[in-house]
């Protein structure tokens, strides 16, 4: 019996079929997510290196170019550009054209070659590895924050800080950036005349802060979200 005759004959059993596939089709129809704007991947990773209190020269020196060095021997990386400034090194790579699975072996090197850099300042924390897609070159929404009645730069760290926070409660949102903040610092003036009582100098002062002001890796920990990275 073909298939034909079995439907013509099976007329009940044919109809109940195609109501339930119907049924079936509607439902997985609404539980699939669609994406109209796909994210993609550009072939593109930048190396980010913070190093507070570094600079330029320090972070070219002692940062980029061991990064660099390291990762001239990966095969598929096509071009190479770094930039160092104060308390920050930025390092671009272009990946050759491949496939998402040479791309993602190509990615994995690049990490395999930072974990290769064993001599980096201790208190410069562990670079970070940011793949580069067209969400991130193609933002949405910019927010801008203006000092119109000059309350000051603090004051503007806030109001950016408590933006972002409601920002990210969003849904449909990917990354959320705060941009232009400037760090705080504390300013420390020494009476020079009462320290030579006690035979101090300002070096000795400025290595004391230093002493006690440390920023040292403690380990790794998993959690729900993936690896953090626990700093004391």
């Amino acid at each position: 019996m073909t298939l034909p005759e079995f439907s013509v004959r099976q007329t009940v059993l044919v109809n109940v079929l195609f109501v339930v596939c119907m049924v079936g089709g509607w439902n997985a129809l609404q539980l699939t997510e669609v994406e109209y704007f796909h994210d993609v991947t550009l072939n593109q990773v930048v190396v980010t290196t913070q190093w507070t209190g570094a600079s330029a020269d320090e972070i070219e020196r002692l940062v980029t170019a061991k990064l660099e060095e390291e990762f001239l021997t990966i095969g598929d990386v096509d071009e190479m550009r770094s930039a160092s400034q104060s308390n920050v090194s930025m390092i671009s790579l272009d990946i050759e054209n491949l496939t998402s699975v040479d791309y993602e072996s190509a990615v994995n090197d690049i990490r395999g070659a930072l974990d290769q850099v064993e001599d980096l300042p201790l208190d410069a924390e562990e670079p970070k590895v940011r793949e580069i897609i067209t969400a991130e070159v193609s933002p949405v929404v910019f927010i801008a924050i203006t000092d119109v009645g000059g309350v000051g730069p603090l004051a503007l760290r806030d109001v950016a800080q408590e933006i972002e926070s409601r920002v990210r409660d969003l849904q449909g949102l990917s990354t959320v950036e705060i941009r232009g903040l400037q760090d705080r610092e504390v300013r420390v003036e020494v009476d020079r005349a009462r320290a030579s009582l006690y035979d101090i100098t300002v070096s000795d002062v400025a290595e004391r802060i230093r002493q006690q002001n440390q920023n040292l890796p403690a380990g790794t920990f998993q959690d729900a979200s993936g690896e953090a990275t626990l700093r004391a």
